[in-house]
């Protein structure tokens, strides 16, 4: 038996004003559940809610409503199979967020045996602690980023991959653990930070030790910083995709020549200059010459330039730079600073200079040998 166009209206009516009426609800409890409203807990709460809202207990609540929000009067009828089709609308809806609870709740477990599965083989042991949220720890929430492209691999390619996908993590939070006051790690689930952060890991799954994933580490975490402007972000977004495309002795030339030719890194006594000169030593292998190969590569990276109008010797400068502090000649001074010197002089690469993210690695690494290092107020003073 066909419906007649009046029930067919009504009918029509009544599943029009319903979404409508829902939807106000719903708007209602969105805004009471943000700013964790992306949290998958609230998420089944605010399906939850619309149980509530579609049953029998908030009639009178709903009735009001709608005469607040719609133009014309509705009638008792009308209001009534509302009533009755949105609490079956709500009952759906409840349905769907157990069974998404479940869902998820499987999917933790299972995230979770991936990942402890190396350490109860007694490959590695881990104490993680650093919360980015009240219910979110760094390395589960990291891991979730790239569980799926680690489960997808075979079972010997995935040990390795988790091993490595500790140290990085191990790495970012002694960090975190000795930069906490200065850290928002909730900027974490930004977007664009989010982006950094599974870059990161992926590398360091990829690539391992083959990158340097203490510098990796480093740069992930300053990119939280709470004095974080838009260009230090840009640049630490940057630095964090090239540096796992260059190899360490090419950060270590940028290093160099940040250490030897930046201006704005003056050391005010003789002590520190020295210690600091040495320990850059330490880390620059002489016998590893920097080829022309390398200058293209970075090139291409976008992390140094040419000026063919660079001109002076760097020893006169350096004197020059440090004549205060200086009691005799660079050679007889500090003489792997006169080390060093000497061999950025002899690569015949002194007219290199370094770009914003060049100087941004090259700091960053140098902040490992001296951490007075402030990436972000350096930065800042440049614009």
């Amino acid at each position: 038996m066909q419906k007649s166009q009046t029930e067919l209206t009504e009918i029509k009516d009544t599943k029009t004003y319903t979404y409508k009426l829902l939807d106000i609800i719903l708007e209602k409890l969105k805004k009471i559940l943000n700013p964790n409203f992306n949290n998958w807990f609230t998420k089944s709460l605010f399906l939850l809610g619309n149980l509530l809202a579609g049953s029998s207990f908030f009639r009178e609540y709903k009735i009001e409503i709608a005469s607040s929000h719609f133009e014309e009067t509705l009638s008792l009828s009308l209001i009534e199979d509302i009533n009755q089709y949105s609490e079956i609308m709500g009952y759906i809806f409840v349905l769907f967020s157990v069974i998404l609870f479940g869902i998820r709740l499987y999917a933790q477990k299972t995230q979770k045996l991936e990942y402890s599965r190396i350490v109860e083989n007694g490959s590695v042991t881990t104490n993680f602690s650093i919360p980015i949220d009240i219910n979110t720890r760094l390395d589960n929430y990291t891991f979730d980023l790239i569980r799926d492209m680690i489960t997808n691999t075979p079972e010997q390619t995935k040990q390795s991959m988790l091993k490595n996908f500790h140290s990085f993590i191990q790495n970012l939070e002694i960090l975190i653990q000795k930069n906490q006051e200065k850290l928002r790690t909730i900027e974490f689930f930004q977007p664009d930070a989010q982006k950094t952060l599974y870059e990161a890991a992926k590398s360091s799954c990829l690539k391992g030790e083959k990158i340097d994933l203490k510098l990796l580490a480093l740069l992930v975490m300053e990119r939280v910083k709470i004095d974080n402007d838009s260009f230090v972000e840009l640049l630490l977004e940057e630095g964090v995709s090239i540096v796992t495309q260059i190899i360490k002795e090419e950060i270590l030339f940028l290093t160099l020549i940040y250490f030897l030719t930046e201006p704005k890194l003056i050391f005010n006594d003789f002590t520190t200059l020295k210690l600091t000169a040495d320990k850059v030593f330490k880390l620059f292998d002489n016998s590893t010459q920097i080829q022309k190969i390398h200058i293209r590569h970075l090139q291409s990276k976008g992390l140094i330039f040419i000026n063919e109008f660079k001109k002076g010797n760097i020893f006169s400068k350096l004197e020059k730079k440090y004549k205060d502090i200086l009691v005799d000649s660079l050679k007889k001074s500090i003489p792997n600073l006169y080390l060093l010197a000497n061999y950025y002089d002899t690569s015949q690469y002194y007219d290199i200079e370094l770009t914003a993210v060049g100087s941004l690695i090259g700091l960053s690494n140098l902040k490992s040998v001296y951490p007075e290092c402030d990436i972000h107020k350096w930065f800042k003073n440049e614009k």
